[in-house]
């Protein structure tokens, strides 16, 4: 029994999972592009945002491309639930901060927030699944397909 709990604590410890894999290959006939993971995908989250960016376990950025659209992806790997949540709402708050418009609705049963850029119509959509952030940013998706996209990656 010993030694099954020490394989357990040893697995969880050193083998890390590729947040990559925790997204299908293929969404609504769209395939997935990884275009950054780890640090690299960090850096470029960082240069893209105002605010500070904390307690990241590791981060991917991905498009899914097909049928004449295409979605932007980021997936954020945090600590616990906890600090997934509390993350996603320091978003939001900083987004409204910064003159976006921001509401949270339920959709796919999650609360995902829905965020418009002060220059912009484009919708920006995020919510959490246990320690995992979803942000996306869909082209060419109605608001159906946008619905059927979040309950398909989460």
């Amino acid at each position: 029994m010993r030694a099954i709990l020490v394989l357990v604590v040893f697995l969880m410890f050193c083998v890390s999972l590729d947040v990559t894999s925790v997204t299908p290959d293929e969404i609504m006939g769209m395939k997935k592009m990884v275009c950054a993971k780890g640090d690299e995908a960090l850096e470029i989250v960082k240069r893209m945002h105002v605010g500070e960016i904390r307690d990241v376990r590791d981060i991917a950025l991905m498009h899914y491309i097909g049928n004449s659209s295409f979605v932007t992806v980021w997936v954020t790997v945090y600590p616990n639930e906890s600090v997934a949540f509390g993350e996603i709402d320091r978003m939001a708050n900083s987004m409204l901060s910064y003159g976006w418009k921001v509401e949270d609705v339920i959709l796919d049963g999650h609360k995902v927030y829905v965020a418009i850029p002060p220059d912009s119509n484009e919708r920006q959509y995020f919510w959490c699944v246990e320690n995992y952030a979803y942000y996306i940013i869909p082209h060419n998706l109605t608001d159906t397909q946008v619905v059927e996209f979040i309950a398909a990656i989460s």
